[in-house]
C-alpha cells in the first residue's frame, strides 16, 4: 500500500490528500520522521490543511519534540477552528490537554 501510495504522489506532487494519507499511513507505522516529511509536503501544497497540521503534531511529539508538536497543534487548532473543521478541532484539543496534562 505505502509503494503505491509513493508512487502515485511522485507522479502527482500536487496531491495534498496523498501526502496526508502517507503521513497518517507512515504514523501508524511508527515511522515519524517520514510521517512529518509527508505531512509538511501536503502543507507545502495547502498551508492550511488542519488534518496535516495534526499529523504534524503527532509525528513531532512521537518523537519527542515537544515544542515543534505544541506549535504544529496550536496552527492546526487556529486552522480548524477558522475553517469550522470541528473533528479536527476535538482531536487537536485531546493531544494539547494531555501534553499538558503530562507536563504537570
Amino acid at each position: 500500500m505505502r509503494k503505491r501510495l509513493e508512487t502515485l504522489l511522485r507522479a502527482h506532487p500536487e496531491r495534498v490528500d496523498l501526502a496526508l494519507a502517507l503521513a497518517q499511513l507512515c504514523l501508524r507505522e511508527k515511522d515519524y520522521r517520514n510521517a512529518l516529511e509527508y505531512a509538511q509536503q501536503a502543507l507545502a501544497g495547502n498551508s492550511r490543511y488542519s488534518a496535516a497540521l495534526l499529523a504534524a503534531g503527532q509525528a513531532a511529539q512521537a518523537m519527542g519534540d515537544v515544542v515543534a508538536a505544541r506549535n504544529w497543534f496550536e496552527r492546526g487548532l487556529d486552522v480548524a477552528a477558522s475553517q469550522g473543521d470541528k473533528q479536527i478541532e476535538r482531536q487537536i484539543s485531546v493531544f494539547l490537554r494531555r501534553m499538558e496534562a503530562s507536563e504537570k
